[in-house]
């Protein structure tokens, strides 16, 4: 994981599987931030980083719609956006992994997102 967000592309949003959160540390991503929220995120290689909130994210999608990615933490010394695949399956999303292909459907079965895997 990295921290540092020097030529960090912070339109890049990763898929992670092994995350348990989505997370940020672009502030001015959020439609809504709490900030009352804090604690600590322990990465696999056992480091932490401190939360600094958590809120709403909205993306604007292909089709000119928006779809709001909640319970987002805002972690400023994070280099990475992550949508946590775990956290959307939790939310009642369901995540299809086939081939070089990921696909994150909502509830109702609509696909929200298709991507190839890196």
């Amino acid at each position: 994981m990295h921290y540092d967000k020097k030529g960090d592309n912070e339109d890049i949003w990763y898929l992670d599987n092994g995350a348990s959160n989505h997370m940020t540390a672009h502030r001015e991503k959020f439609q809504d931030l709490d900030e009352v929220v804090t604690g600590r995120v322990r990465f696999g290689d056992g480091s932490t980083v401190q939360i600094m909130g958590k809120g709403t994210v909205v993306f604007a999608c292909k089709k000119g719609e928006h779809k709001a990615l909640q319970e987002v933490y805002y972690i400023p010394k994070l280099c990475s956006n992550i949508i946590s695949l775990g956290q959307m399956t939790e939310d009642g999303n369901k995540v299809l992994m086939e081939g070089d292909t990921i696909k994150v459907f909502d509830r109702s079965g609509k696909l929200l997102m298709s991507v190839e895997r890196m």
